[in-house]
């Protein structure tokens, strides 16, 4: 997280060899939701988020 270390950064992918997966943890992402994803999985991390206000 060269740009700005507070992100918080989710990845999603199709390739999800679990490597890959803790290659990415490994350099700062938050989290990994392989594709195809519900989209409740996606909202559970964005409500995790610090930074993000989520409103219902």
């Amino acid at each position: 997280m060269e740009i700005d270390p507070k992100a918080y950064v989710v990845m999603l992918s199709a390739d999800a060899a679990q490597d890959r997966i803790v290659t990415c943890m490994k350099n700062g992402a938050k989290g990994f939701i392989a594709k195809p994803f519900r989209g409740e999985k996606l909202y559970d991390y964005i409500r995790k988020c610090p930074t993000i206000r989520v409103y219902c």
